[in-house]
């Protein structure tokens, strides 16, 4: 693996990680967004463990906390979520443009994940994601 490819990886690693610390927040902070917070939470958990399992030497490590900002309304959630989606989209794209054809289709499948869960935020949708 080229040692760009391996930074690309453990960026997007990296965002899962602050996924997963995300979603229980803003369940926890704004109930009108809970259920579709645990349903992201459960998607970047999958994600998160498949790349683990993908990088043997795993030099990264979740933060204690994340700097999101004050979130106390559904508006505000929506607008981290879709953020922290958009953000995946471009780690997704980078992983894709460093990898071979053979090691494509995780990060293709988790850049359309990434894409759908931005629009199931109330988010947009972009004619190319991740590259915009």
């Amino acid at each position: 693996m080229s040692s760009d490819r391996r930074a690309a990886l453990l960026r997007w690693l990296a965002l899962e990680r602050e996924a997963v610390w995300l979603y229980p927040f803003l369940g926890a902070r704004v109930p009108e967004v809970a259920d579709r917070a645990r349903r992201s939470l459960k998607a970047h958990q999958r994600i998160r463990d498949q790349l683990v399992a993908q990088i043997t030497d795993d030099s990264t490590r979740s933060e204690p906390a994340y700097d999101v900002g004050r979130i106390s309304s559904a508006k505000q959630a929506r607008r981290a979520a879709q953020s922290l989606e958009r953000r995946v989209q471009a780690a997704c794209a980078t992983v894709l443009r460093l990898s071979e054809p053979d090691e494509r289709e995780l990060p293709l499948e988790h850049l359309r994940t990434a894409a759908l869960a931005e629009i199931a935020w109330g988010g947009k949708p972009h004619a190319f994601p991740g590259l915009e």
